[in-house]
This record gives structure tokens, C-alpha cells and sequence, in this order.
């Protein structure tokens, strides 16, 4: 038995095909015992569906004129609206500009909350303080915490860390809530890794615990909530030995950092993990070791000596670790730190940290010797 189409299917077929159509044409043959299956594509008539999505998502987006909007800094004189402004390719160091500096306190008005609908997970907390109080005591939370800040006249603050030698660029927003009774501080991130991010994020949070309304309306989370959202968000061992490695894992780590021609994404993803890895003394131990003291130094000499200032200061930070322990052996590479010059204050700042510490080492080995 086989399957017949019947004549007024093919002419609904025919009449379609002049039209321009596209239409699925299939035929069974159920007698045959593998069942061939023969599919024929035609144009089907265009019912104006495809004009109609594409109407629908036009409508959607932005127009030319609010796409420009979108990425404006508000004008300080006006009474804005906040809008998220918008964010680099990549984050430089922080530059002063014509209107932000770092003792400037705002004193227009606080922009409105922008409505938005989705929800937002970034870090933020509500307060009931003024305006200036808010704003001053973040001030005076980012002096203890962050690398280096600036103050904008809309009320925001732009700001770059240093967590384990990684720099965090973030901004902080004031912004005035719609019913007008409390200011939402709300924190974004620019560039850098999103946990040390959040670290960051919550010791400022910790610090201004005394304007955090939610703080002082429970105020069991003041000893609570805000420190354990600080333990979480930091790096460290999730139990005792969980970041010990062997050399295994150690050689080929310093192997992608010394070899020719590896790509620059391996080569600081792995310098990355060295420098994390470096924290803990078990891994130093290792490292100190003959079967990884020589890949050490190498590593080490390829990433102070390139053209990469964040391998530099990761290879300053592994450094300053080592010397943390009590002592450094490194003579080789002491010439190549004298002639170093660095651009980035993070780089300088932890460059002057590991000069400072050999310098109290070195007092402190003679100490014992006179001793």
C-alpha cells in the first residue's frame, strides 16, 4: 500500500509555487521495507510573519539618539536620572579628570534609583544617613582598604585594588531611592577577578556598618552576617591541605612560564596560579626544593624580565612570600629587581614592600649572628 496525494493537493502546491513560496512536500512508500523517506523543499507563502518579528524586535531597540545617552556621564548641573555608565575595553590605571579628584565631595543632587527589570546581584546596601555622611564614611573606608580612588560630582566614586597582586577596578554609585527616604550604594565591577571583587566589596560594607541599614535594624548581623560574607568571598583553604600540591602540578606551571612562543593567556593564567599556589608553605617548601628550585628561579626571571608588568608584580609577590618565611635565596635574580623599572603604583607599591622586608630580613639574620 502506498500513499496517493490527491489532485487538489497538487494544485494547492502548483498555486503556492507561483507565488513564491516554500512548502515541506513528503511521500512514504510503506510497501518498500526500508521505508524510504523522500522530502522535497519548496517555498511557502509569505504570510508576513517575517516583517512582523522584525517589526517587533525594531521597537525594541534602542534608538540611535538613547544608545548615545546611554553611555553620557550625567550632567552635573542638570537633575539626572541615573543611567550605568559605561565601561572600558580595558581598565587603565586610574587618571585624574577634569571633574573627579580625590578630596572632592559632591554637591549637586543625588541622582535617582534607575529602574530597571531584571535583578540586580551585585553588592549594595540601603542607608538612612544624609547623602555627604554616606559618601564620607566610604571615603574614609576606601583610604584603609583600596590602592587608589577618585570622587566624581554625580556622586560616585571610581576606585582600583590590589587583592593578591591583582588589581580590581570597581566604581561605587549614591543614588537616591524613588521614595526619596533612604540613598542606595551600589558597587559595580570594572575589570578584575569577581570573588576578590566581592571581597573587596564587602570589607568596605564592613566598614561602614554603622550607616548600613540593614546592619542597624538587625544588629546580630554586625558580628554575623557581614563577617561571614567576608569569609566566604576570600580566598584560602576550604579545609587544611586543600591548596597543597606536588610537582606534578608545580613543573609544568613554571614550564608554560619559561617556554618560547607559549601564548601570552597560558602563560599569565599560569603565572596567576604559581602566584596563588605561593601563599601557602607547603608549595613554597616544594618549590624550595632541587627538583623545582631551578624551574623557580627561571619562571621567576622570565616574568620580571618581559614586557608584562602584571607577570612582574605576580613574580614580586611570589617573592615577597618566600621572604615572609624568613629568608630568600635567590642571589641571581637580585640584579635583575635593582635594574627593574615599574610604571604601575601596584607594581611600585609591592616592589618597595619586598625591598623593605629583605632589608628587615637581612638585619634581623645579622642580629642573630652577633647574637
Amino acid at each position: 500500500m502506498s500513499t496517493q496525494r490527491d489532485h487538489h493537493d497538487d494544485e494547492w502546491v502548483h498555486e503556492v509555487e507561483d507565488r513564491g513560496g516554500f512548502v515541506l512536500d513528503e511521500q512514504r512508500d510503506f510497501d518498500d521495507d526500508d521505508f524510504a523517506h523522500d522530502v522535497t523543499y519548496r517555498r511557502a507563502p509569505d504570510m508576513g510573519a517575517a516583517s512582523f518579528v522584525t517589526g517587533r524586535f525594531a521597537a525594541l531597540l534602542p534608538s540611535p539618539r538613547q544608545d548615545e545617552e546611554l553611555f553620557l556621564r550625567p550632567d552635573p548641573k542638570a537633575m539626572p536620572s541615573y543611567v550605568p555608565s559605561g565601561l572600558p575595553a580595558e581598565a587603565p590605571a586610574l587618571e585624574a579628570k577634569a571633574e573627579g579628584s580625590k578630596d572632592l565631595v559632591p554637591t549637586g543632587p543625588v541622582p535617582t534609583v534607575f529602574v530597571v527589570n531584571y535583578h540586580k546581584v551585585n553588592p549594595s546596601f540601603e542607608s538612612a544617613a544624609a547623602s555627604r555622611d554616606v559618601f564620607s564614611k566610604l571615603k574614609s573606608a576606601l583610604e584603609s582598604i583600596v590602592d587608589d580612588y577618585l570622587c566624581f560630582p554625580d556622586w560616585s566614586i571610581e576606585a582600583m585594588a590590589v587583592v593578591a597582586a591583582e588589581e580590581v577596578y570597581f566604581s561605587i554609585q549614591l543614588l537616591q531611592n524613588l521614595d526619596a527616604s533612604t540613598i542606595h550604594v551600589e558597587f559595580n565591577r570594572r575589570e578584575g577577578d569577581e570573588f576578590q571583587f566581592l571581597e573587596v566589596a564587602d570589607k568596605i560594607r564592613k566598614a561602614c556598618s554603622s550607616i548600613d541599614l540593614e546592619v542597624q535594624e538587625f544588629p546580630d548581623l554586625e558580628s554575623i552576617s557581614v563577617d561571614l560574607l567576608s569569609s566566604w568571598s576570600s580566598s584560602g583553604e576550604l579545609f587544611p591541605g586543600s591548596m597543597t600540591v606536588d610537582t606534578d602540578i608545580l613543573l609544568p606551571l613554571l614550564e608554560d612560564i619559561t617556554l618560547e612562543g607559549m601564548h601570552p593567556f597560558t602563560r599569565f593564567e599560569s603565572a596567576k596560579q604559581l602566584k596563588d599556589l605561593c601563599q601557602y608553605k607547603t608549595n613554597r617548601d616544594t618549590l624550595r626544593s632541587d627538583s623545582c628550585k631551578p624551574a623557580l628561579v627561571e619562571a621567576l626571571r622570565t616574568m620580571l624580565s618581559g614586557k608584562d608588568e602584571d607577570l612582574a608584580r605576580f613574580a614580586v609577590f611570589i617573592m615577597l612570600n618566600f621572604v615572609r618565611d624568613g629568608g630568600i635565596d635567590f642571589p641571581s635574580l637580585a640584579a635583575i629587581l635593582a635594574a627593574a623599572e615599574y610604571k604601575k603604583p601596584s607594581t611600585k607599591n609591592l616592589y618597595d614592600n619586598l625591598k623593605t622586608q629583605i632589608q628587615s630580613a637581612s638585619a634581623a639574620a645579622a642580629m642573630t649572628m652577633k647574637g
